[in-house]
Parts: C-alpha cells; sequence; structure tokens
C-alpha cells in the first residue's frame, strides 16, 4: 500500500482516538457537574404531622367546691410536641391549670376551653360545682394524755379525717393559760406546775373535736 495512505490512516487514526479522550474528559468533568432533575421527596426529611381530631376523657364533669379532676386531651394524629391550651370561661366556679387539672371553686357550672396552638382544633368541657363541701368528721390525734416538764414545748399533730377534708383548719384552745398555752398552729409551751388541757376544733366543722391532757411536773 502506497506509505502516504498509510500515514493518512494513521493520523485519522490518531485524531479519533484524541477525539473520544476529549468527549470522555468533558462528560466526567463538565457534564457530570450539571445538577440533576430529582423529583423523589428525601427520605431523611420528616413530613410535618398534623392533628386533625381532639378528643378529652371528660365532656361533661360534676365536682364539689375544692375537688380536683385531671383532663386528659387526645391529638389524633400526634407528633407529640403540640402546645396545649386551656382556659375556663368563669374562673369564679372552676380553674384551669396549665396541665389541665380542673378545680372546683364556687357552685355553678361553666366551659373549659381546650384548644391546640397553631390549629383550629378545640373541645370544651362542661363543668357543675355543687356546694357540698367535704368538711371534717372527726379528728384524731396519737397521745391525748402528755406529760411535759416547766418550759417545755409540745407540738400538736392531729390528723383530719376524711383526708379529703376542704378546710382542714382547726381552732385550739388552753383550758387554763395559766398552766399552759398554745399558740394558733397547735405548739403548746407548760408554764408552771398543774394540770390542764387543750381542746381542738375543725373550722368547717364545730362537732368534730378533740381533747388533750396535759400533765406538768
Amino acid at each position: 500500500m502506497n506509505r502516504k495512505i498509510m500515514d493518512g490512516l494513521s493520523y485519522g487514526f490518531y485524531f479519533i482516538i484524541i477525539c473520544i479522550i476529549f468527549l470522555v474528559v468533558y462528560l466526567v468533568f463538565f457534564k457530570s457537574d450539571k445538577p440533576k432533575q430529582n423529583n423523589k421527596v428525601d427520605d431523611d426529611v420528616p413530613s410535618e404531622v398534623v392533628s386533625e381530631n381532639i378528643k378529652l376523657n371528660k365532656t361533661d364533669l360534676s365536682l364539689d367546691i375544692g375537688e380536683k379532676f385531671a383532663l386528659n386531651v387526645t391529638l389524633i394524629p400526634s407528633s407529640g410536641k403540640e402546645v396545649i391550651k386551656y382556659s375556663s370561661n368563669d374562673e369564679n366556679i372552676a380553674t384551669v391549670s396549665e396541665n389541665g387539672e380542673i378545680k372546683g371553686v364556687g357552685a355553678g357550672s361553666t366551659i373549659i376551653v381546650v384548644t391546640v396552638e397553631g390549629t383550629d382544633l378545640k373541645a370544651e368541657c362542661k363543668v357543675d360545682v355543687s356546694n357540698n363541701i367535704i368538711i371534717a368528721k372527726d379528728l384524731f390525734v396519737q397521745h391525748e394524755r402528755v406529760n411535759l416538764k416547766v418550759g417545755e414545748t409540745y407540738q400538736i399533730n392531729v390528723t383530719v379525717i376524711p383526708s379529703d377534708t376542704i378546710d382542714k383548719s382547726l381552732i385550739y384552745t388552753s383550758t387554763n393559760e395559766k398552766f399552759l398555752t398554745v399558740s394558733k398552729d397547735g405548739l403548746v409551751t407548760a408554764l408552771v406546775k398543774g394540770r390542764a388541757a387543750v381542746e381542738i376544733q375543725s373550722n368547717s366543722n364545730p362537732d368534730a373535736k378533740i381533747r388533750i391532757d396535759f400533765f406538768i411536773n
């Protein structure tokens, strides 16, 4: 074959090789830098949970004055991060804490309103409060006879029955302040030798009372 033809074929072959190399370099270093169009949602990005329903463990509630009840709220669905707000239409009848604890305050009816911040969700609980106040029925002390020396003190501890009595305040009275005195909180002070007593009475029920005899040496 003619040498010129052979040389032309060789040059053509090298030219094709060089073109292929440039094409590969272009595809690798320039074409790959262009952003890929991808409509797929990233699985690592959590979708926002939007609550669609709200339920209360009570929607109609009866309480006595001073009685409490914990209102529980269920959101469906829930992320656990929702902010729940509570309010009372009349705090003279019933109050509600930021945690949903309702307390009867005065006789009557009112509504506790529950909302979810940032949403239109709303629920209500009707509360009827009666004036059946729980009063003390009995008083109990560990010792009804106590020996003291002059100058000694003694703290009276009283258990009010029932334990859910609304007004647990007590009235303490010394039968003879020459021998002993008693503070409004039940602290007895022995003054001179002799014998006296402290009478204890419930503030909510005068019939609930007890007596402690003191012997002072």
